[in-house]
């Protein structure tokens, strides 16, 4: 590859995703100073991206096609890419993660995980996608995948954390099932997004959470994947699930109870009544509560009936002390 055309070549046969990934590189290297050329034309975009090589490399066709090589080397596979882009829960597994983890260092080197004990400065990567601008799902994919690809860290590495998350998110979601996270009931959506603002282990585990957090219509992708993204054992996320489910449930009952006017009762009985509420409610069919309200529907009835007849001697007495008058 020895002429202009043989490099305009080389660039020309990349896809779209590997011209987005290119121009990154290009931006964040001082090859290019605007991010914005996303929106030309391809062919506009091709030239652009033939000259800032050349420019960089003095016209030297062989250092740029080494740069291009060298670029695209730093590319997370492709894989993972689909992955992110399909499935919608673990790509915001991933941005979760990453945002509330110490993944890279300041040189942008893989940390997480090793060298422990070594106090290490780390990337932030919100300062490259912004918590409170990321609303929606599409944007924190994207962030998520050109960070990855734009970081100078080597493919393995990039590829080594990518298949921890898919590994922990894959794991996780066996084990713990969000299929009751239902996205047409905006009451439980409202109670989730609460819940977990207000749960200790979300607020040290997770404490930036994107924008999208307080949507009601993501709700059931993005509680699911800051779950999974969590960084606790197993047995810690089968005791939050739990909880959470046992307080939802707790919720929907206070909620049914005040909605049919009902009132809760702690109730203090003798062990032989006990029983006997039990055998009636064997016997009938019915739950104990329900049992207890018969009796005093009947008791209130039966109560009416005898003040309505002693109303009546009364006023029979009455009767027999006038005529006796």
């Amino acid at each position: 590859m020895n002429t202009r055309d043989d490099l305009k070549k080389k660039i020309l046969n990349y896809n779209k995703y590997e011209i987005k990934h290119l121009l990154n590189l290009l931006y964040k290297n001082n090859y290019i100073s605007d991010i914005n050329i996303y929106e030309k034309e391809d062919n506009e975009i091709i030239e652009i991206i033939l000259l800032s090589l050349l420019k960089k490399n003095n016209k030297d066709i062989k250092k740029s096609c080494a740069t291009l090589d060298l670029f695209l080397r730093k590319m997370i596979d492709e894989y993972y890419v689909s992955l992110l882009l399909s499935d919608r829960i673990f790509s915001m597994h991933c941005y979760i993660h990453l945002s509330n983890n110490k993944v890279f260092n300041e040189n942008e080197k893989y940390i997480f995980k090793k060298e422990r004990g070594v106090m290490q400065n780390a990337m932030r990567f919100n300062n490259h996608s912004s918590l409170s601008q990321t609303n929606t799902i599409l944007k924190a994919t994207n962030d998520v995948i050109d960070f990855l690809n734009s970081i100078d860290c080597t493919k393995s590495n990039k590829d080594e954390y990518l298949a921890y998350l898919l590994n922990k998110y894959n794991q996780s979601k066996e084990e713990n099932t969000f299929d009751w996270l239902s996205g047409h009931d905006k009451e439980l959506a409202k109670w989730c997004i609460d819940y977990f603002s207000k749960n200790e282990t979300i607020d040290i585990k997770c404490r930036n959470k994107p924008a999208l957090f307080r949507y009601e219509k993501t709700f059931n992708i993005i509680i699911p994947a800051i779950f999974h993204s969590l960084e606790i054992s197993d047995a810690e996320k089968k005791l939050f699930l739990i909880n959470m489910r046992k307080a939802w449930g707790q919720k929907k009952y206070r909620t049914k109870i005040k909605n049919e006017k009902k009132k809760t009762l702690n109730l203090v009985v003798d062990e032989t009544i006990d029983k006997r509420l039990k055998k009636l409610s064997k016997e009938f069919d019915v739950p104990v509560n329900k049992i207890v309200s018969m009796m005093t529907i009947y008791l209130a009835d039966k109560y009416t009936e005898i003040k309505a007849l002693e109303e009546e001697k009364k006023n029979n007495k009455r009767k027999q002390l006038q005529n006796l008058m």
